[in-house]
């Protein structure tokens, strides 16, 4: 049985993580913890908040947090109106395509690439540790 008080600690730990890599990308992204349905997290580009559906897998959720900063990034980047229209078409050129407006944009595919690089990193290095120096850039990991 998990106890109430180490479960609060791990969402604190979690939430500070997130908020930390958050600031070390250059952004001022909110961070939240909360259903997403489906998705393991979300964007939202108007008021600017990276929404983390909550869980026990700290690797998944590293990853995870990386991707959503790539999204914050590129709506930063381009501003909110751009990125907003940018990514509605790429989901629209994918539907006319016949594929997932979702999974086949050319953001998340961009943003994929990045992140299964990050994940088999993970593997590959068999990281479980918490206590990570992270790039939020290049995903340097020591």
């Amino acid at each position: 049985m998990v106890k109430l008080k180490s479960l609060i600690t791990e969402r604190v730990d979690f939430y500070e993580i997130a908020t930390q890599l958050v600031k070390k990308a250059g952004l001022k992204s909110k961070v939240k913890f909360t259903n997403t349905g489906d998705n393991k997290a979300d964007y939202n580009v108007d008021d600017d908040t990276i929404r983390i559906k909550p869980t026990s897998r700290f690797k998944d959720f590293l990853v995870t947090v990386f991707h959503e900063i790539d999204h914050a990034k590129d709506a930063q980047r381009l501003g909110k109106k751009r990125y907003k229209k940018e990514y509605e078409m790429e989901m629209n050129k994918a539907a006319q395509a016949g594929k997932d407006p979702h999974d086949d944009n050319f953001y998340e595919k961009k943003y994929q690439i990045k992140t299964k690089k990050l994940d088999s990193y993970f593997v590959n290095k068999k990281i479980d540790n918490i206590f990570l120096k992270i790039d939020v850039e290049g995903f340097e990991l020591n």
